[in-house]
């Protein structure tokens, strides 16, 4: 599966399209299809460490 990923809180930017293992399918699971997604100012704050993390 492909993911945007943040290793570390006040990484500048994400490595998009990393290859990440898919865990969780199996009876009771379900699997959705992602056609496009998107990052709002708040998150991009989170994700340079200006907001603090719950």
């Amino acid at each position: 599966m492909r993911a945007a990923v943040l290793h570390e809180i006040g990484q500048d930017k994400l490595e998009v399209f990393e290859d990440v293992e898919a865990t969780g399918f199996g009876p009771g699971k379900v699997r959705i299809r992602v056609r496009a997604t998107g990052l709002c100012h708040s998150d991009l704050s989170a994700m340079s460490g200006v907001l603090p993390q719950p």
